[in-house]
């Protein structure tokens, strides 16, 4: 390689690089799935965990169900709120169970749902991320 072509293929690979962060593909690498999906939690942590996967996986198919309806941001914007509120509750009770794996997927999937970022929302996501939340096994200590 030519130092004459060095800049030009430099500047290719970073054009191609920040086409592929932009691709909604590109989010799904950033959700952060875990690697481990063991919870092992106490009995009061165990029905909260379920009512707050059970609450976040609704919220998901919500979610999946008003992609690209226009005027149902209200129903959306709602299910965006519970899958913050709901992703926050399962991140604490992963810290307690101390599987940080988990805790890093459900801070980032908190994140993920207060961006305002609608790009980073294909369904094909929202499916893998349902997949991930189903995914958790819980064992009671």
């Amino acid at each position: 390689m030519t130092l004459s072509c060095f800049p030009r293929n430099l500047i290719l690979a970073c054009m191609l690089l920040g086409i592929t962060l932009l691709n909604p593909a590109a989010a799904i690498q950033n959700i952060g799935f875990p690697d481990d999906q063991r919870l092992v939690v106490g009995k009061a942590d165990l029905s909260q965990f379920q009512m707050a996967q059970k609450a976040l996986h609704n919220a998901l198919i919500t979610l999946l169900k008003f992609d690209g309806v226009d005027g149902e941001s209200k129903g959306r914007d709602a299910a965006l709120n519970a899958i913050s509120t709901n992703a926050q509750i399962i991140e604490g009770i992963a810290k307690r169970a101390g599987n940080k794996d988990v805790v890093t997927f459900m801070a980032t999937l908190k994140s993920w749902s207060t961006s305002g970022d609608a790009d980073d929302r294909a369904p094909k996501l929202v499916k893998q991320i349902e997949a991930s939340l189903l995914g958790l096994m819980v064992e009671i200590k």
